[in-house]
């Protein structure tokens, strides 16, 4: 004859499927791989002046309801130029016509290939078909790298959840009155 016994476990029930844990393990992903992606991203920013790498903030991580969102932001209103490029690299793939400001002036600027055999190396023109700038592509760049090693520094933290839930349903089953 078999013996069958049915534990009962349902005051431990709300303890097994909470899905508190597992919220907030996806949260710190969420801002581990914001982190990362801030840190790429100001890496791969060109260095002229250092305005735009230091300008480059991580805005809060965002709970939509079934996932979150991290955010690297700037405030320098000519970034997506020195990431997209301008000009034949730009979104039009054209050059554009540089004029001075006030009109009827000139432009001016200085050119090192010209500074040689008693000439000063300054340029002067009225216009100039300027065929822009390659973008940098810094946040594709830290948005690629970030991707590229998120699976292997998550995998600790996954695991650390892992055997956090491990041991929550140990101790729920070991509290079962049979």
């Amino acid at each position: 004859m078999a013996e069958f016994i049915t534990k009962y476990i349902g005051p431990n029930l709300a303890d097994l499927f909470d899905d508190q844990p597992a919220k907030d393990a996806c949260k710190r992903l969420a801002d581990m791989g914001g982190d990362r992606l801030h840190e790429t991203i100001a890496i791969y920013t060109p260095l002229k002046t250092g305005n735009l790498r230091s300008s480059w903030f991580r805005a809060p991580t965002i709970d939509e309801g079934t996932r979150y969102t991290s955010y690297v932001r700037t405030e320098v209103s000519y970034a997506p130029y020195v990431n997209y490029g301008t000009g034949l690299w730009g979104p039009e793939h054209r050059k554009y016509l540089i004029e001075p400001h006030p009109p009827r002036r000139f432009l001016a600027w200085y050119d090192p290939k010209s500074a040689f055999a008693g000439k000063s190396g300054w340029v002067y023109a009225r216009r100039v078909w300027h065929p822009g700038s390659e973008g940098a592509h810094m946040v594709q760049k830290g948005a690629l790298e970030t991707e590229a090693v998120f699976g292997r520094w998550a995998e600790l933290d996954l695991q650390q959840f892992k055997a956090d839930m491990e041991a929550l349903a140990i101790k729920a089953q070991g509290s079962v009155k049979v």
